[in-house]
């Protein structure tokens, strides 16, 4: 589990930060044991209710749901070649294990 919180200003910039006027965000995230997202729960403080965010994983593919919002969806995405090799070969492909593999990042 994961948990961030966040100020933010993004409608109404501000030069000196004002934290009883922010806008505060709080995103919690749950993962599996293969570190994967399973569960996001967003919470905003002008909101009443969170809204939730779930992944179930399969073989061939996984589905996203978003829960609580005006545009609720389920949609399910299967998964490339890339990914199918990556997941059968147990890559780190989340760049945490520089002991196992080596990493080169271009930026663009």
């Amino acid at each position: 589990m994961k948990v961030s919180k966040t100020s933010s200003w993004e409608f109404n910039p501000v030069k000196e930060p004002d934290y009883d006027n922010a806008l505060v965000l709080i995103d919690t995230s749950y993962f599996d044991k293969k570190n994967r997202l399973i569960k996001s729960v967003n919470y905003n403080r002008k909101l009443k209710e969170p809204y939730i965010e779930k992944y179930v994983y399969s073989k061939n593919k996984y589905t996203y749901q978003r829960i609580g919002t005006a545009r609720d969806t389920i949609i399910t995405f299967k998964y490339t070649k890339l990914q199918k090799e990556i997941d059968k070969r147990n890559l780190d492909y989340r760049f945490s294990s520089e002991d196992n593999y080596k990493y080169k990042i271009e930026y663009y």
